[in-house]
């Protein structure tokens, strides 16, 4: 690489660095990646051991490059947009660890053994808001793919999640996620999309406007932060709107929340009630958006105190109650235990009346009472119903704003589990 190089990769360092920096940097900064599951697999290099010099060249690079020092003096890629000397370009590792300060990859042994790769682990882990229980002993182990967390409200849902994401600490007990602990773990975060239930977004602002900020946050610089806004909006299947997002649909809203947590392409995407208050188009729009995302690779936790949605997503399932486990494995055994459950559901609709004698001449309910502005209706097959409301908005033209389960029965649900 000659002298045009240096000045194009690193100005500030015009006619200071030479070669054989250029290549120090070059050799440390390009890693091996596994093959099995595209992590960064690199020694450890202390960079004092290297150069003396290299201080000053981590202080001009760093903001390109992405290079981060670790606390045992080693440096962790978190990202690298940019070409590295001689035409090579890093991707981003995921996620970003050291490997020589005996951080290992999570997923790697258990590819190596032929074993299921564990994104959560939790064991005896409990959380107390004085004398308020959130977490009560609560053990579980996500793998890989969709999982799906229900529970009623207040079952400890939202708590969990928060560990997850280190908002929180626990009480006692242990937590690992992408096997490393969530908390003042800034390289774990970067790993991690949250998409929160309530809405926190600036409103005035149109949604490229607002992902744009939101990358701008993360150390993307200004125009790749437009380009990441664009290209996560286009991901969610929205388009790129010159309105304010107050103007937005639920659905819509739903979609730019999904889209901030998508900015930094994080391999564990977590989601807290990603489906309340959404229209049923909508809703099987964003079933379709959380497949697409699983068949790319990206591992998601949803949390929903609706059974029948999680199903349409992944059959393995965390129920919990009262902030304990109740059941984790196959919702066929769930289905097993409420063959003969009756389920309530509410339908906010303009036209309750037409939509009762739809529904009963398909004979998918079997009774329903109606108000002036919704359908209250009663269903033992709550699946079939969910997979039909579509279609009437659709084909028949009745205006459905929002489902919600009421009287779910989930109490009932975990008693029979717990049997």
């Amino acid at each position: 690489m000659g002298h045009r190089g240096h000045h194009r990769l690193f100005p500030s360092a015009h006619g200071v660095l030479r070669a054989r920096r250029v290549r120090t940097l070059e050799r440390i900064c390009r890693p091996e990646v596994c093959r099995c599951c595209s992590l960064f697999h690199r020694p450890c290099v202390r960079y004092r051991a290297v150069d003396p010099f290299f201080d000053y060249l981590i202080s001009l690079c760093s903001p390109r490059l992405g290079v981060r020092q670790h606390q045992h003096g080693c440096f962790l890629l978190l990202q690298v947009p940019t070409p590295v000397p001689g035409g090579a370009r890093i991707q981003r590792a995921r996620p970003p660890r050291c490997h020589g300060c005996k951080f290992i990859c999570p997923l790697h042994d258990a590819h190596q053994t032929g074993g299921t790769p564990m994104i959560v682990s939790a064991r005896d882990l409990s959380r107390w808001y004085g004398e308020v229980v959130g977490l009560n002993k609560f053990s579980v182990s996500v793998k890989e793919g969709i999982t799906g967390l229900v529970g009623p409200n207040g079952a400890g849902k939202t708590t969990f999640i928060r560990l997850l994401t280190g908002m929180i600490r626990p009480s006692a007990g242990s937590l690992l996620v992408l096997g490393e602990v969530p908390f003042d773990n800034p390289s774990l975060k970067a790993c991690i999309g949250y998409c929160p239930e309530h809405e926190a977004m600036f409103e005035n602002l149109t949604s490229t406007d607002f992902l744009s900020w939101q990358a701008r946050m993360k150390g993307y610089t200004a125009s790749e932060a437009h380009s990441r806004a664009r290209s996560c909006l286009k991901k969610v299947g929205l388009p790129t709107l010159k309105r304010p997002i107050t103007t937005y649909s639920k659905g819509m809203k739903q979609r730019v929340k999904i889209a901030q947590a998508l900015l930094h392409d994080p391999a564990f995407l977590i989601l807290d009630e990603p489906f309340s208050g959404v229209d049923p188009v909508a809703r099987v729009e964003l079933f379709d958006l959380l497949s697409s995302l699983s068949n790319d690779g990206v591992h998601i936790l949803l949390s929903s105190h609706v059974l029948h949605e999680v199903e349409r997503l992944t059959s393995s399932v965390v129920l919990m109650n009262h902030g304990k486990l109740v059941y984790q494995g196959d919702i066929s055994r769930v289905h097993q235990s409420i063959e003969d459950l009756v389920t309530s559901i509410r339908l906010s609709t303009p036209s309750p009346r037409e939509l009762a004698l739809l529904l009963l001449s398909e004979g998918i309910i079997d009774g329903a009472e109606v108000t002036d502005s919704a359908l209250i209706v009663n269903t033992d097959v709550p699946g079939r119903l969910y997979e039909r409301l579509p279609s009437i908005v659709v084909a028949d033209g009745i205006d459905i704003t929002t489902v919600e389960p009421i009287g779910t029965d989930l109490e009932t649900i975990f008693e029979r589990m717990m049997r």
